[in-house]
């Protein structure tokens, strides 16, 4: 298994987890006034807070019951999150320390916000963040190269007192995006699916999206859905731009 991250943890996936992504949960805040969008390296321009909220606004469009992060209330809430005991009740130890050890989390690099439209069948995230300097992408694009899980294709998660396996493999991604990765993950309980889920990420110059859909077992289109998702998140950035 090659020794890089394959948990780039989407904070609005974290916060959904940990129940932060509630109804009643501020989405509002004051853009990060730090960033410009006149910023630009290698990798493309720089988009600022607002913009980065802005087009996570657009690709939230017709959705009722979304709910949009903006990167203050990101920032704010991943500075409470304790990643640690996220992967406290993970097992073979050795995935749980892959984790902890190479998930990439530093918000401080990147403008970021995100959209959450949870539904009685599942729920999907869209994550935004536009890379402040081209270290962070070039970071990125080598997580992104990641092709097996190895012994981490199946794993346990003690959460609320459930055992629950994990079961993951990695897709043949199919955005535009010059770095993209696909994984499917199957939950059970009991050695029942209980949940599907498509996660997928792509990274275009200093535009990085993560996409995760989380359907019932047996869900057809997660993937399609999950990369269309992508694709548009893509598109509106660089129109932004």
């Amino acid at each position: 298994m090659k020794k890089r991250s394959i948990w780039v943890l989407p904070v609005a996936i974290a916060l959904a987890l940990t129940g932060c992504a509630s109804s009643d949960t501020e989405t509002g805040g004051t853009a990060d006034s730090a960033g410009s969008s006149e910023s630009e390296g290698a990798s493309g321009k720089v988009l600022d807070a607002t913009q980065v909220k802005s087009v996570i606004d657009k690709v939230m469009e017709g959705q009722d019951s979304a709910q949009v992060f903006d990167n203050d209330t990101l920032q704010q809430q991943q500075e409470g999150l304790d990643l640690s005991a996220l992967a406290e009740g993970v097992s073979p130890k050795e995935c749980a320390d892959l984790q902890k050890e190479n998930s990439f989390t530093d918000l401080s690099k990147a403008y970021a916000a995100a959209g959450v439209v949870a539904e009685s069948a599942g729920s999907t995230t869209v994550q935004l963040l536009s890379l402040k300097d081209d270290a962070t992408s070039q970071t990125i694009a080598s997580l992104l190269e990641f092709d097996d899980f190895g012994k981490c294709s199946t794993m346990q998660v003690e959460s609320g007192g459930q055992k629950l396996d994990i079961e993951s493999k990695v897709l043949d991604a199919d955005t535009q995006a010059p770095h993209e990765l696909a994984i499917s993950t199957t939950t059970l309980m009991s050695g029942k699916a209980v949940q599907d889920s498509v996660n997928v990420q792509a990274l275009d110059g200093s535009t990085y999206v993560l996409v995760n859909v989380i359907g019932q077992p047996g869900s057809e289109g997660l993937q399609e859905q999950a990369t269309q998702l992508a694709e548009k998140t893509l598109a509106e950035a660089k129109n932004a731009q």
